[in-house]
């Protein structure tokens, strides 16, 4: 008789697998608390520390919502959001005419936005871009985007998905109906206190920065947009004519 050989996976490993499929699963219906850490671990024949490391762990991947002196919180969405990068530019491809907000209807969510009009210092990569002095103010239209139930009241506002900043270049006569191409810069980094506050992601996670240039059609830079996404919740899709 041969003896099972002990397992090598770390027992918070373990945990945050099944975590994760009971999250994915929904097993813990959207917005459900778990319960606490020893609860949790005696439940499932763990330990207080391990679970607390798993939890921590799958909070960082987004399939977990921490709250401070309240515990873990399953998360609204757990299929990813597809963001086309083509298709946003295209009014064409939606019947709304905007294609994200016919991503989440189909889901049975409502799309919300809270949208500002102000003016601040740009980045210092927008500022290079938009070739103005790195201290300068810049016209800016911001949008904080979410997706709420289909059927949730007016002020609740729901999931946060999105940051997005629009800088428009201040020494031309022409709009962005001038914009006669965009181009696409992608990274991936750590969120920012102010932005992991906003999108309620752990400051382990990552986000996408994505940077849209809109140039015309003598390659100056019009408009340039930074958008701020949780990898948790989007992936990036791309499309490009074969010739």
């Amino acid at each position: 008789m041969i003896d099972s050989a002990p397992s090598d996976v770390p027992e918070f490993r373990r945990v945050a697998d099944i975590l994760r499929i009971r999250v994915r699963s929904r097993h813990y219906a959207a917005g459900e608390r778990l319960p606490a850490a020893p609860a949790l671990a005696e439940e499932l024949g763990s330990n207080r520390s391990a679970v607390e490391r798993a939890v921590r762990v799958v909070a960082a991947e987004g399939l977990l919502i921490t709250k401070p002196g309240s515990g873990a919180y399953a998360p609204r969405i757990v299929d990813k959001l597809i963001w086309d990068g083509a298709a946003r530019y295209r009014s064409s491809d939606s019947e709304s005419g905007d294609p994200f907000h016919d991503q989440l209807r189909d889901r049975g969510l409502a799309p919300r936005e809270i949208t500002n009009e102000r003016s601040e210092t740009p980045p210092a990569d927008v500022a290079a871009l938009l070739a103005v002095a790195g201290d300068r103010a810049l016209p800016v239209h911001e949008v904080f985007a979410y997706a709420a139930d289909r059927h949730a009241a007016p002020n609740d506002l729901g999931t946060p998905l999105r940051i997005t900043r629009t800088y428009t270049r201040p020494d031309t006569a022409h709009g962005k109906e001038a914009i006669s191409y965009f181009t696409a810069n992608v990274d991936t980094r750590s969120p920012a206190a102010e932005e992991a506050a906003f999108l309620n992601v752990d400051a382990d996670s990552r986000v996408f920065r994505l940077l849209h240039t809109g140039r015309d059609e003598n390659d100056l830079v019009i408009a340039v947009s930074v958008h701020i996404l949780p990898l948790s919740l989007w992936s990036l899709a791309y499309q490009w004519p074969s010739r």
